[in-house]
């Protein structure tokens, strides 16, 4: 489903804007701003499914299922950085809570909230890569229609 991918549709109307205004010699400004690598705040379901709003029936997160709201990256990433992984400090999901009250009191985290969390953080950097992509090519097109010392 690569044709649908946001950063990708973001990058095609960024080229053809740049296209645009380079081709009618007159100053102009364009901002990009991709949704990646921030969480997918688009719904998958229906319009009023539970599911559209990252909440399962019962008001839980569906982050706990897997999925949920993480970053998503183009089709071609999604495979790169299988070992990433939230970094395993001193204070870590500890046994023994220590701090402020407020942590101190929290409960220790899942088995597969961890998980969780590991795939939200190695969805990151997975989707960065089509940024990375869009910003390579903007630089690239402003190249190549001679503005990029007046951009």
């Amino acid at each position: 489903m690569e044709e649908c991918y946001s950063t990708k549709l973001l990058a095609e109307k960024s080229y053809e804007f740049i296209d645009e205004g380079a081709k009618s010699g007159k100053p102009f400004f364009i901002r990009i701003a991709p949704v990646a690598p921030h969480s997918n705040l688009a719904g998958g379901g229906k319009e009023g499914d539970s599911e559209d709003a990252g909440y399962d029936d019962n008001g839980l997160s569906v982050l706990s299922r897997g999925e949920g709201n993480a970053p998503i990256s183009a089709e071609r990433h999604k495979n790169l950085f299988p070992n990433v992984r939230v970094r395993r400090t001193d204070n870590f999901n500890p046994s023994r809570p220590s701090g402020a009250s407020w942590i101190r009191n929290m409960p220790r985290q899942s088995v597969e909230n961890v998980e969780c969390n590991n795939l939200y953080y190695r969805r990151r950097p997975q989707a960065l890569q089509a940024v990375d992509d869009l910003v390579k090519g903007t630089k690239q097109r402003l190249q190549q229609k001679g503005v990029l010392d007046n951009t």
